[in-house]
C-alpha cells in the first residue's frame, strides 16, 4: 500500500486504517473501527486545530480510499458500498484505486437508475489508467481541509440538495 495518495499524506490528515495509532483523536480512532466494517483502506481526515495544541479537538472524514479488483466500478458490491457511504453523509468522495485504474466518486449523491439498473456512472468525478492521469489539484487534500472542494467551479453542478441524506421533505 502506498503511504501518498495524491497529494494525501501523513502530514494532512491520511490515515491508514490498519495504523489506527497514527490517529490525531478519539473521533479518529472511531471513524477508523466503523470503517473497517465496509472495506476502507484509508481515510483522509478534515482536522480542525485549537491554537495552543498540536492536536486536532475535532476530526471529520473527507475522503475514503479503498483498493480494489479493476473491475470492482458499478457491481452490485460497489453499488451497495456507496449506498453506505451516502446514506451516513460523512465523507465527500471516495476514491477506488487498483494496480492500472483510479476513480473518484462523489459520495454526496445517490446511485441514479440507468436501463432499469442502478448505476453509479454519473458519480465519476475523474476515472484514469494511471493516477498521473488526474488533475491533483483538483482533488487537491487542502481542499478538503479547509473545506473549498465543492466550491469549485468544475463541481459545483455535483452537489444536489434534494438527495441529501439529511433532507427530510
Amino acid at each position: 500500500m502506498d503511504t501518498k495518495i495524491l497529494d494525501y499524506t501523513a502530514l494532512n490528515g491520511l490515515v491508514f486504517c490498519n495504523q489506527v495509532n497514527a490517529a490525531k483523536n478519539n473521533a479518529e480512532i472511531l471513524y477508523i473501527n466503523e470503517a473497517k466494517k465496509l472495506g476502507i483502506d484509508a481515510i483522509l481526515f478534515r482536522r480542525y486545530y485549537d491554537t495552543a495544541s498540536d492536536v486536532p479537538v475535532r476530526s471529520e472524514p473527507a475522503v475514503c480510499i479503498f483498493y480494489k479488483d479493476e473491475s470492482f466500478f458499478n457491481t452490485p458490491a460497489h453499488i451497495k458500498l456507496h449506498a453506505a457511504l451516502w446514506s451516513a453523509g460523512r465523507n465527500e468522495i471516495y476514491i477506488i484505486q487498483s494496480s492500472t485504474r483510479t476513480d473518484i466518486i462523489n459520495a454526496r449523491k445517490p446511485a441514479m437508475v440507468q436501463n432499469g439498473h442502478l448505476s453509479l456512472e454519473n458519480l465519476l468525478l475523474a476515472s484514469t489508467s494511471t493516477i498521473e492521469g488526474i488533475n491533483e489539484e483538483r482533488f487537491s487534500a487542502y481542499l478538503f481541509g479547509n473545506g473549498t472542494f465543492w466550491e469549485q467551479p468544475y463541481f459545483t453542478e455535483s452537489i444536489d440538495e434534494k438527495n441529501s441524506p439529511y433532507i427530510f421533505y
